[in-house]
């Protein structure tokens, strides 16, 4: 992001905007299909409904709490600190998630 003489950051333009959301949209479809992927192989086959039931309400209960503790982020650091972040605790989860995958074609 640009910082102009003086003045602050600089605002950023659509395209910038866009190409975030795009990312964002792309990446958070990971954590989409990744979590409910794993609970079969973290928990025993007599508990898989009640585990896909607790991993339903702790998404709805994240989404909620996130949502609230993301607007209190931005209104204190920034929208960039926080888009930053966001973006990185994506990619720490893709890599847990590959690293994963790559555990698991090894047996």
């Amino acid at each position: 992001m640009a910082v102009g003489a003086g003045h602050g950051p600089a605002r950023p333009g659509a395209a910038q905007v866009y190409l975030v959301a795009a990312a964002y949209g792309l990446l958070m479809m990971v954590t989409l299909a990744g979590f409910p992927a794993l609970i079969p192989l973290l928990v025993p086959a007599t508990q898989l409904g009640q585990a896909n039931a607790l991993e339903g309400a702790s998404y709805g209960l994240a989404s909620l709490a996130g949502a609230a503790m993301g607007g209190l982020a931005v209104a204190t650091v920034g929208p960039v600190p926080v888009v930053a972040f966001d973006a990185a605790s994506y990619l720490v989860l893709a890599v847990a998630l590959a690293a994963r995958r790559a555990c698991r074609g090894r047996r």
